[in-house]
């Protein structure tokens, strides 16, 4: 929609009728509203704080400034367009002003005579210009001028300023509509901010719970485990991978007696602490014996069983996708299949390990078996 600037046109009137009617038409043909104190008798209070509130609701101030003063407002002792041009400022209102060069005030004396030059009050003058040559403005010699500078300073004032003007109600539409429009709005909206609120509660409530901040927390360490690289030998194992694998061995406890081996020794002395730092392992000393035993604590077998949780979560949904695009394989039509173990890619992979109920012997052939399958990076 089309904005039409009110812009209130400021200057002495007998001696710049020219260029007033110049100024209107600039106005006009940039399509905006012009507006003036020739509208209103001089000399009455009541009259002017009525240009005062005209301008007041006008979207720009022009001032038109040639060689008289103009008339005097009794009780300020100050000109009218000086009161008018100060009233704009003090409202910090967008405004320009054009002032007649020397070339354009010798046309006039040589046209008019010297009434259009101030007689009564020279000093007040002088002041009143020295005071709007400090401000935006610009010099103009003849009305062609005055066209050309109010058609660039109207579209500057109205590009800087999208908020300012005037728009036809045909072009806005029925008020009772629009404001019937904008109650529903409201309504809406209110409605919508109800509902994001519950939500934000509702999310904060499930973020904040004890099951999503353990999950968070065994993430974080799944995460910190899985690029926690060990040197066996030739190899580099991850954490996690060795914790996995042989938490048979890190249920029951492993000791750190000579007997052990250098499997046992390894898992003791270099996996155990990693996990330990993250309190998953336990290290204690039995009453009694000479040696230390390391076993998972509390969090650690939380741990091991959401693991596997997530494990056996996956391989369902693994095995649902498989079923909905391919025939069955022998492993999905007989359970007991599994799939071979130096096949899998996975960081997590290995071949079986014992259970804690078999022989310390099966266990460390089993954990040296599971060490030689390990993938390495």
């Amino acid at each position: 929609m089309r904005r039409k600037l009110l812009v209130f046109i400021s200057s002495t009137y007998k001696d710049l009728e020219d260029e007033r009617q110049a100024a209107v038409e600039a106005v006009l043909a940039a399509g905006h509203i012009p507006a003036g104190m020739e509208l209103f008798t001089a000399g009455d209070k009541s009259q002017l704080e009525t240009i005062k509130r005209w301008i007041s609701d006008a979207d720009a101030f022009l001032l038109i400034l040639g060689g008289r003063y103009g008339s005097i407002e009794p009780t300020s002792k100050k000109s009218y367009i000086e009161l008018e041009y100060l009233h704009a400022t003090e409202n910090s209102m967008p405004l320009f002003a054009l002032v007649l060069d020397e070339k354009a005030m010798r046309t006039k004396v040589k046209k008019d005579g010297a009434a259009v030059i101030e007689q009564d009050n020279p000093d007040l003058y002088k002041n009143f210009k020295s005071t709007v040559l400090n401000k935006i403005c610009s010099f103009v010699e003849d009305t062609k001028d005055i066209r050309l500078e109010i058609q660039r300073s109207l579209n500057r004032i109205y590009e800087d300023n999208p908020n300012a003007g005037w728009t036809p109600i045909r072009e806005v539409g029925d008020p009772s509509k629009t404001a019937t429009e904008m109650a529903s709005f409201a309504k809406e909206v209110s409605e919508l901010t109800k509902q994001n609120a519950k939500l934000e509660k509702r999310i904060s409530e499930l973020t904040n719970s004890p099951e999503e901040t353990q999950t968070r927390k065994f993430l974080r360490i799944k995460n910190i485990l899985q690029n926690t690289m060990l040197d066996y030998g030739d190899k580099q194992l991850n954490a996690l991978w060795l914790f996995i694998n042989n938490k048979e061995h890190f249920v029951t406890g492993i000791h750190n007696a000579s007997a052990g081996g250098r499997e046992m020794g390894f898992l003791f002395h270099v996996v155990g602490p990693q996990l330990e730092i993250h309190g998953l392992l336990e290290d204690y000393k039995r009453a009694g014996v000479s040696y230390r035993t390391i076993k998972t604590s509390r969090l650690g077998n939380q741990f091991l069983a959401w693991d596997i949780e997530q494990r056996l979560l996956a391989t369902t949904k693994k095995l649902s996708q498989a079923a909905n695009t391919s025939p069955p394989s022998a492993m999905e039509t007989n359970p007991q299949i599994e799939a071979s173990p130096d096949k899998r890619n996975s960081p997590h992979a290995g071949a079986n390990l014992p259970s804690g109920e078999e022989n310390t012997a099966n266990s460390k052939r089993s954990l040296r078996n599971a060490l030689k399958k390990t993938p390495t990076r």
